[in-house]
């Protein structure tokens, strides 16, 4: 995804997800180390578990996905009516995705 979210790209996709039942949530860790292998260290406990981004499913089948980007600030939260495979490059390599999954 190498251009820049717009207004009415992101408010077009909040309003598909409004009204839609969140059925499963899938987070994407921050990963780290020589090798890009390792889950990074955080030091600020359980609360809050630093992520590239987490993919939405609905219960109807609609998959989104939020991602910290720079459309509209620095980090910012962008929402996409994708998966988050379209934002990560090198999938199926050792060390590139880190996943976490939460129902």
């Amino acid at each position: 995804m190498s251009s820049a979210l717009t207004a009415v790209e992101y408010e077009s996709t909040v309003a598909l997800l409004r009204g839609r039942r969140i059925q499963r949530v899938i987070y994407y860790l921050l990963m780290g180390g020589e090798d890009g292998c390792e889950v990074e260290d955080w030091d600020f406990g359980p609360w809050h578990q630093p992520t590239m981004g987490v993919e939405l499913f609905t219960d109807d089948g609609a998959r989104f996905s939020a991602v910290w980007g720079s459309s509209f600030e620095h980090y910012g939260l962008e929402l996409f009516r994708l998966p988050m495979t379209a934002h990560l490059v090198g999938i199926g390599e050792p060390g590139r995705l880190g996943t976490s999954g939460r129902n």
